[in-house]
This record gives C-alpha cells, sequence and structure tokens, in this order.
C-alpha cells in the first residue's frame, strides 16, 4: 500500500507562546494509525516513491550510480561512499571473488563496468540463489571504485533496511512525544493532525481499521469543517509545537 497524498497544515518557526513541557501519550488507536503512517511511507520509498518522513538512505539505480562515478570520481565517493545505499538493477553476472566468496555484478549502459556487490557475513550466500538478468534490490553500504567499478559492500535484503529505517523512525517519534518544543515540522504536523483527527472521531473509532486509510478518510472528512486549519493550530499550540507561519503543503 502506497502512502496516500494528504494536504496537511505545516508549521514554521518558533512561536511567542510558552510551550508545554508535557510528554504527549498516543492512546492505542493513534499509535496503529502512526505506526501505519510510518510501514506505509517506508515501503513508498524502497520502491523509488517519494519519502514523508526524512531518513538517511540513499536511493539509486545501478545505472545512475555508474553514470554519476565516470563523470567524476571524486563526486561519486562523495555521494556513496560510507553511506547506506539502496540499490537496485539487473543481474549480470555473479562470481567468486576474494575467497571464493561470491559477488553480484550488477549490469549498467557501460558494458565494461557493472556496479559490484558483496555481501555481509550473514548474507553471502545470496548470490547462490541468483539468476542472470534477475531484478534484484538491496540494502549495501557505499564502497571504492575498483578499475572503474563501483562496490558496494555488506550488502543485505531489503528487510534488513526497513527495519533500521523504522526503527530511527520509532525512536525520533518517540523522541518528539516526549519533548514536544524540540519536534521537528513533520513530527509537530503529524502527531497534531492525528491527536486533533482522534478528538473529532472519538478516538479515530469511526474507523474499523486503524492504517492509513482510515487517517485518509477521516483527515478529507474533518478538514472540510469551516475553521479546521485554525481548530488545528490550536491543537498544535496545547501540545507545545511551534505554529508560527503556517502554511500548506501536499505530502
Amino acid at each position: 500500500m502506497k502512502f496516500k497524498k494528504i494536504a496537511i497544515p505545516l508549521f514554521f518557526g518558533l512561536s511567542s507562546f510558552a510551550f508545554s513541557e508535557s510528554a504527549i501519550e498516543l492512546s492505542s488507536n493513534e499509535n496503529e494509525i502512526l505506526n501505519s503512517l510510518i510501514n506505509d511511507d517506508i515501503e513508498t520509498s524502497l520502491t523509488g516513491g517519494e519519502s514523508l518522513f526524512s531518513n538517511n538512505m540513499i536511493y539509486s539505480s545501478a545505472h545512475d550510480m555508474r553514470e554519476v562515478y565516470s563523470k567524476n570520481e571524486a563526486r561519486g565517493d562523495k555521494k556513496f561512499k560510507g553511506k547506506d545505499i539502496i540499490i537496485n538493477g539487473i543481474v549480470d553476472n555473479i562470481h567468486s571473488g576474494l575467497g571464493d566468496i561470491p559477488q553480484v555484478h550488477l549490469k549498467t549502459k557501460d558494458k565494461f563496468h557493472g556496479v559490484v556487490l558483496s555481501f555481509s557475513k550473514n548474507y553471502q550466500d545470496i548470490p547462490i540463489d541468483l539468476d542472470k538478468n534477475q531484478e534484484v534490490a538491496f540494502y549495501c553500504k557505499g564502497g571504492s571504485v575498483v578499475v572503474g567499478s563501483p562496490t558496494l559492500k555488506n550488502c543485505a535484503p531489503i528487510e534488513v533496511a526497513k527495519e533500521k529505517i523504522k526503527n530511527d523512525i520509532d525512536n525520533s517519534f518517540q523522541y518528539a512525544l516526549k519533548n514536544p518544543s524540540k519536534a521537528d515540522k513533520k513530527q509537530a504536523q503529524i502527531i497534531s493532525t492525528i491527536k486533533y483527527l482522534s478528538d473529532k472521531s472519538n478516538d479515530m473509532n469511526e474507523c474499523k481499521t486503524k492504517d492509513t486509510n482510515c487517517f485518509a478518510e477521516l483527515h478529507k472528512k474533518y478538514f472540510k469543517q469551516k475553521n479546521a486549519k485554525e481548530e488545528l493550530i490550536e491543537k498544535a499550540k496545547l501540545l507545545g509545537f511551534s505554529t508560527e507561519n503556517n502554511d500548506n503543503k501536499k505530502v
């Protein structure tokens, strides 16, 4: 399921009112909604869609990575080396590297230089099950360039990346809930909107399933009402978030 694009007011800057120092508690239903938004957004980002929640992953095809390096190797290193990368492409060939550890070469438009993947210790058997011309995607760490071919190391299944991204986002939201005045704009936006819709819908109980679709339906219903934006701003204030210079943005 892809995250639905929903117009939600964003708040910018610091306002002059005193921030609440109280931690924010989410009900079980509110927490389900938040988790669904996060999970659906991760799925969307890993398939090349726009992500609502920021993460440190770099998303690239094998061709695009090779293209960057072919134009400027130093620029390629700055963008990819040592970074967490989701790489996708088509298997060109599989062979054994140092120590007879299998490596996977992904195709690029340059038939002499592909992108070479080496797998972490726990996943070194993955190449054995791959075939030439198979479309693949993996979570890797950026390496160096060897004879013109970018190399990626410590590669693992996409599920490993999902778990890492989910943990990072969960931790950032837990910090925002405990410290509302230090929340970033996106966190303030999402938490305030969930709380506002929860107030309107009796703790999200207008929905049978507490998920992204529920959030979208309630959002469509209640943000049509007069003064909805002003009420949301007041809700954000009560929660301790900044509300100066608000605007609408598609997210």
